[in-house]
């Protein structure tokens, strides 16, 4: 399950890993802290390059309030799916309309109420009947952006030891091998090989284990589409 893994934690487990000083302070040797900054990453990256955009790990949960009148809303990243959540706690699917044409522009007299389907026009999520309130919108998407900043902005490298890094406990110890290879590599130690391969070894079981999440919960989700959750894969 995805949570919010400290940069720092990540930092210290990597730092013991490769006998470098624990973090103190940002004024105590800065240098290495911006090494080690910089092969988490890395790691991060090696890890992402080889994961499908599909699968759980690529996934971001963004929630947003819609405005009366207003129709479309930005999105960045690939939506998986959409949920309206009710101030009772009731959570409605709201689904992906096929029979709209999202390049259309909508009437000005189009009925406004309680959002029921949306579409995608370049980026922005389109929702149909136009809201007529404020409503909440939760958003899952597919992206590669999973270094949360302390300012609250998603991004794609680790660059401060305040970051969070969106993930599983499993999908942060991928990272730490990783990322302890490529030190170990760069410092020409022999260990770089050995942390490669229980890297590679926890990527593998890794993707395994996420893939058969996801794929369950395609099938509970969606209901629909080429898996069921009793019989499996469909053609």
């Amino acid at each position: 399950m995805a949570s919010l893994i400290n940069v720092l934690d990540l930092y210290n487990d990597i730092a013991t890993k490769t006998g470098f000083p624990l973090y103190s302070s940002p004024t105590d040797t800065p240098d290495i802290t911006r090494f080690l900054l910089e092969m988490i990453s890395q790691g991060l990256h090696n890890v992402i390059e080889n994961l499908y955009m599909n699968t759980n790990t690529l996934e971001r949960t963004d929630t947003f309030n819609t405005k009366e009148g207003q129709q479309e809303y930005s999105v960045e990243g690939i939506v998986r799916f959409v949920e309206l959540l009710k101030p009772n706690g009731e959570v409605k699917r709201i689904p992906y309309n096929d029979y709209v044409n999202p390049l259309q522009t909508t009437p000005v007299h189009n009925p406004k109420g309680e959002p029921n389907c949306y579409t995608i026009k370049n980026g922005y999520m389109k929702l149909y009947p136009v809201p007529d309130k404020e409503y909440k919108i939760k958003v899952v998407l597919s992206s590669d952006d999973l270094v949360l900043s302390n300012d609250d902005t998603y991004k794609k490298s680790v660059t401060n030891i305040d970051d969070q890094i969106i993930g599983s406990v499993d999908f942060a110890n991928v990272i730490v091998l990783r990322a302890t290879a490529l030190i170990f590599i760069r410092c020409n130690n022999i260990l770089s090989e050995t942390y490669a391969q229980l890297a590679n070894s926890a990527l593998k079981s890794y993707i395994e284990k996420d893939y058969g999440s996801n794929e369950a919960q395609r099938g509970f989700r969606r209901q629909a589409g080429h898996y069921n959750p009793r019989r499996g894969l469909l053609g």
